[in-house]
């Protein structure tokens, strides 16, 4: 078949007077082609093949109901009772073409692409050959949509717990967290309903919260909803297991994490050739990530992140557009320091509690090992 393309050039070359032999020569065509496209003058035609036999539509439907489905008997009663002559493969086509066999398939949803709003979490069963030994284990996967970064790890076991380990760890690793977190229905953050309906756990919910983000459940049955995760499991099946060894858990997760966040963020995804870290820089999600050093705060001798300097649902700013402050710096208000001295003596020990809750979160501080009684 010859392009839409090459037929109008034929045709412009012959309007301005060259021969169809010198056409056919320099288009690599025959002359007949070339005469014939000619006759048309560019324009290709299409043909749109006509039915031989032309069948009642609610005919099809009466028939398909009584029958209730089945094609093979909806044939026989066209062909005995009927007296139509059709052959089984059109029948089952024209049930097809019609919906009446096979619904059309829906558009669960439709959202539109804007960078850095959403992030898309799920897990998946593998089986894992472990030192020789096959293992089962629970793949958990983060994909930020749009620049399709993804950070993956590997659980020999996954409940609520892990579930907010994973997610701190892979927020902190990007230092940026999307304002909505596309999950399925899974009961490790939903406590009831489905759907748009759904009600977060709220102990998910305060945790999303310190984040910047917020918990969505789609529908049930609609799994393409997060098609973006779906597809990077299936990256995970064909590209990161095949052709590797892992002595052990932690080794995996080691190669999983190189794979994810170097390999797979450097290489271009899609037939548009997109690099996901190029993707993230230009489309300006380093400008939302406001603390990039991953800001720290020392609570009794050990490190423990601090959710509201680090995240922040501040929108994207262009490069270049830093906001600052037109009034003289002499004028503008002192900022007030708190500390231990300026408080009362009766308050100072709730005071340290309330400040030890609000820089630690509980679960972080139930995970740090204890510190061992050295007596010097």
């Amino acid at each position: 078949m010859i392009a839409a393309d090459k037929r109008k050039a034929v045709f412009l070359l012959h309007q301005e007077g060259m021969e169809a032999r010198e056409i056919a020569r320099r288009l690599a065509l025959s002359r007949n082609a070339v005469r014939t496209i000619i006759r048309q003058q560019g324009a290709a035609t299409t043909r749109v093949r006509a039915d031989k036999q032309r069948l009642d539509e609610a005919l099809l439907r009466r028939l398909y109901q009584e029958c209730q489905g089945r094609m093979a008997r909806v044939h026989e009663k066209l062909v005995e009772e009927e007296g139509l002559a059709v052959s089984y493969p059109t029948l089952t086509r024209m049930l097809r073409e019609l919906g009446i066999s096979k619904a059309q398939k829906a558009r669960c949803d439709r959202v539109p692409d804007e960078p850095g709003l959403e992030m898309q979490h799920d897990t998946s069963v593998y089986q894992v050959p472990l030192a020789g030994r096959a293992v089962k284990l629970i793949a958990s996967l983060l994909y930020l949509r749009y620049c399709k970064r993804r950070y993956l790890k590997f659980y020999r076991a996954f409940d609520r717990f892990k579930m907010k380990c994973f997610l701190h760890e892979a927020l902190s690793f990007w230092g940026y967290a999307a304002h909505h977190c596309i999950i399925d229905n899974t009961n490790l953050a939903r406590l009831r309903g489905s759907g748009a309906n759904a009600l977060i756990v709220p102990e998910m919910e305060a945790f999303a919260k310190e984040r910047g983000f917020v918990f969505r459940c789609h529908e049930i049955g609609h799994c393409n909803r997060k098609a973006g995760e779906e597809r990077s499991f299936w990256t995970v099946e064909t590209n990161f297991l095949p052709g590797r060894t892992f002595a052990s858990l932690e080794e995996l997760n080691q190669q999983a994490l190189e794979w994810a966040t170097v390999r797979m963020d450097n290489k271009p995804q899609g037939r548009a050739g997109l690099i996901p870290a190029k993707a993230f820089e230009i489309t300006g999600c380093r400008e939302r990530a406001v603390n990039r050093s991953r800001s720290w705060s020392t609570v009794s001798g050990s490190k423990s992140f601090r959710p509201a300097n680090a995240w922040s649902s501040t929108p994207c700013r262009p490069r270049g557009s830093e906001i600052s402050s037109s009034a003289p710096r002499d004028n503008r208000r002192p900022r007030t320091t708190h500390t231990i001295a300026n408080i009362p003596p009766k308050r100072r020990r709730n005071t340290c509690a309330h400040w030890l809750r609000r820089s630690v979160p509980t679960w972080i501080l139930l995970c740090r090992p204890r510190a061992s009684n050295v007596t010097s």
